[in-house]
């Protein structure tokens, strides 16, 4: 992260996300079209009824870029 800041510049830097829909929800299992999903207590979220695959990110943006930031080194505002 720290090489990128660098190179680019922070105010060249741009920061994505991969949260999915139940990023930041309550624990618990929760209905899709395509299947159940559970958020579980420590934010995992993972096809529901097992605990080995995931079902997307369970950090929310806000974490993200919290941590880029921590990583470059860089104070984002």
């Amino acid at each position: 992260m720290r090489s990128i800041v660098r190179a680019k510049g922070l105010g060249n830097t741009i920061i994505t996300c991969d949260a999915s829909g139940w990023a930041g929800c309550a624990p618990g299992r929760y209905q899709t079209s395509l299947g159940d999903v559970e958020v579980r207590a420590d934010g995992k979220i993972v096809v529901a009824g097992q605990d080995r695959i995931l079902a997307g990110s369970g950090a929310t943006t806000e974490v993200c870029v919290a941590q880029a930031a921590a990583f470059a080194s860089a104070n984002i505002g």
